[in-house]
């Protein structure tokens, strides 16, 4: 009695590994192979042709996206932390002008998240 054959999905995981391998860089592949369920790659196979990149450069693009949003976290923390220093907001103004006026003269003090 044979073994089932393989998948369509462990057939292709093969081959990406297969090609992820061969390149080579000092010695060392330069990258690797990730599980992850069908329609989760899916998923990503269709953002990353909306943007018309490979898998790998969509993999790229999402990681410093992330990498932005934890800085741009940390960075709003401090700011926030500077606002909420007594005397910044006013030694603020003080230094550079104060917030701009709007037609009837109110001061807008909301920012945009």
């Amino acid at each position: 009695m044979t073994g089932a054959l393989p998948s369509q999905e462990a057939i292709t995981a093969k081959r990406i590994r297969g090609c992820m391998h061969q390149r080579i860089l000092g010695g060392m592949a330069d990258d690797t192979s990730a599980r992850m369920k069908r329609p989760t790659l899916d998923l990503f196979k269709q953002q990353a042709a909306r943007l018309n990149m490979s898998l790998p450069a969509y993999f790229d693009h999402l990681a410093a996206q992330e990498e932005n949003q934890a800085k741009l976290a940390k960075a709003t923390a401090a700011f926030d932390g500077a606002l909420a220093k007594p005397g910044f907001v006013e030694a603020f103004d003080a230094h550079f002008g104060g917030l701009p006026s709007t037609a009837a003269g109110t001061h807008h003090t909301h920012r945009a998240a």
